[in-house]
């Protein structure tokens, strides 16, 4: 019942890999972005640098393995 209700289409490889490369350029470029600058006097700063490490650094190597592999994907099809 539930296996004909979710049926996965195929995505045109050609999509696949534009999304790819899309989605690598962007992971690039927001990881080459780092707005805060910690200065040990200001705790706010240093509380913002700390989120910007821990949050935010992981969000492009995801981004930046989710691309290759839907490059890959598109190459393989």
């Amino acid at each position: 019942m539930w296996k004909e209700l979710i049926k996965i289409r195929k995505i045109n490889p050609d999509i696949l890999f534009l999304c790819g490369v899309l989605v690598i350029c962007c992971c690039f470029l927001l990881f080459h972005i780092n707005p805060y600058h910690a200065v040990d006097d200001e705790l706010m700063l240093k509380i913002q640098s700390i989120f910007w490490s821990l949050l935010w650094r992981p969000v492009p190597s995801l981004g930046m393995v989710v691309g290759v592999i839907m490059i890959f994907k598109s190459l393989k099809k």
